[in-house]
């Protein structure tokens, strides 16, 4: 791999349940380097377990950076960067990025918020429809 990056990186397949959490909690950072994914819920996830991910503009978290994040073109040259960078993360920078990820996730991102936008959208639209 590239750089020496497969000394530092883990490509691990699918994870269910208990397993997928516990590697949530785990991670230093989480790549999810999307082509086309709506949103991208692997990226929320990681979040709520207060680690930051590497998503792609694709993902329409065009506000992922502003919670730890990294946000990229899903590209080789782009990933291995942001990979990287990553890695070399002092841990108090790695501790915060986390944290800023959680705290974007539960103030924009969270069934709370999310369904109370979806409530008013959809009362919206009825009241166009009676009208």
């Amino acid at each position: 791999m590239v750089n020496g990056l497969s000394k530092k990186v883990d490509f691990i397949g699918p994870l269910y349940g208990k397993e997928k959490w516990k590697m949530y909690k785990r991670a230093w950072i989480v790549a999810v380097p999307s082509h086309s994914e709506v949103v991208g819920m692997v990226n929320l996830e990681a979040a709520a377990c207060c680690t930051p991910s590497i998503t792609t503009h694709e993902t329409g978290l065009k506000d992922w950076e502003e919670g730890g994040g990294i946000l990229l073109h899903p590209n080789v040259v782009d990933l291995t960067v942001a990979l990287n960078n990553a890695a070399n993360w002092s841990y108090a920078e790695r501790k915060s990025r986390g944290q800023n990820s959680f705290k974007l996730v539960k103030e924009k991102y969270s069934w709370e918020v999310i369904g109370r936008q979806w409530v008013s959208l959809y009362t919206n639209i009825q009241k166009m429809n009676v009208g």
